[in-house]
């Protein structure tokens, strides 16, 4: 993971069964996956829109919080301009 050798400071992923916490936990950075609805999956491709959630990933749970706090916040912005007539 390019967060664990330090190229870069947070990252984006998809966790459907564990796919952002398990690596996470693995390379001993910090995974989330956010409670469903919190963060817009529009724009990432789905295996399945039940069980899909996009999570933050970084070095410290600080990090997380705030690509989740700031980066969501900005995401969903994005989306609502791009795609006005989506829910979010």
């Amino acid at each position: 993971m390019q967060v664990a050798v330090g190229d870069v400071d947070m990252a984006l992923g998809t966790d459907t069964g564990g796919s952002v916490r398990l690596p996470s936990c693995w390379c001993g950075i910090v995974g989330l996956k956010p409670t469903y609805g919190l963060v817009p999956c529009t724009g990432f491709l789905a295996m399945d829109k039940c069980f899909d959630h996009v999570g933050p990933m970084a070095r410290t749970v600080h990090d997380c919080a705030l690509l989740l706090e700031v980066g969501y916040w900005l995401m969903s912005r994005l989306m609502q301009q791009l795609w006005p007539t989506c829910l979010f």
